[in-house]
């Protein structure tokens, strides 16, 4: 679009410098100058960058910034450059120095429009990459935190098998007892003697609570023991 513009403008000021009297050659250029300029450097250059600068403000900085900006940028550095080269035609570098001088106010405000855009990409780029450091710290945090409540339910499993282990252990004590305290009504029918029964009836606690490294002392009926032992699996020694 650029290059038809620049086109349809060298066209006019042919047919100016054919068609006008000489002396109205120069005034009649300078006022197409003025709306080539207006055109291209106001209405399409300036509104490019201004627009790509806005949708750069808008964009979501937790993403990669977007690539048309860049694209845009290309385009306009390419066109000023053809600009330029437009303005050193013969028919215009011979004319009035003042188109000079509205050529270098737009290529100003064009190179100020073009570094702001090229400042709001760069720092579109640092505000990613920040974001993508602290997700990563986010990601290591939370796989810090995974291990450690894997290690904790590990643990946990641990203990519930120990504790039910203990359990399983009490519950045949209590087997035991209640078959104990079955044996010593019997032998108390019998007319065994008392001591022996109450050593026999409070066997499981004595074991229990004795350490497992030393005898417990007790005085219960060997036989009684054994069979304690043998039906039920628990060591008394």
């Amino acid at each position: 679009m650029a290059e038809k513009m620049l086109k349809w403008h060298a066209e006019a000021i042919g047919r100016c410098v054919e068609l006008t009297a000489p002396q109205e050659v120069l005034k009649h250029t300078f006022t197409l100058l003025e709306v080539l300029a207006e055109v291209i450097g106001t209405s399409y250059l300036e509104v490019a960058l201004e627009t790509s600068t806005t949708a750069l403000a808008n964009a979501d900085q937790q993403t990669q910034p977007p690539l048309q900006p860049l694209q845009v940028l290309r385009s306009v550095d390419l066109i000023c450059h053809l600009w330029q080269q437009f303005f050193q035609m013969d028919e215009i570098d011979s004319a009035d120095p003042r188109f000079y001088d509205i050529l270098n106010g737009h290529l100003a405000k064009l190179r100020e429009d073009h570094q702001t855009l090229t400042k709001r990409l760069i720092r579109l780029e640092e505000l990613h990459d920040e974001s993508v450091a602290r997700g990563a710290a986010v990601r290591e945090g939370l796989k810090n935190n995974l291990d450690k409540i894997q290690r904790l339910r590990a643990e946990l499993k641990a203990e519930v098998a120990t504790a039910n282990e203990i359990s399983s252990t009490l519950d045949k004590l209590r087997e035991a007892r209640t078959e104990v305290h079955q044996i010593i009504i019997r032998e108390l029918s019998n007319g065994v003697e008392c001591k022996l029964c109450l050593d026999i009836y409070v066997l499981p606690y004595r074991c229990a609570n004795s350490s497992r490294t030393t005898t417990p002392a007790f005085g219960g009926s060997p036989v009684v023991i054994a069979w304690i032992a043998t039906t039920y699996g628990v060591d008394l020694a």
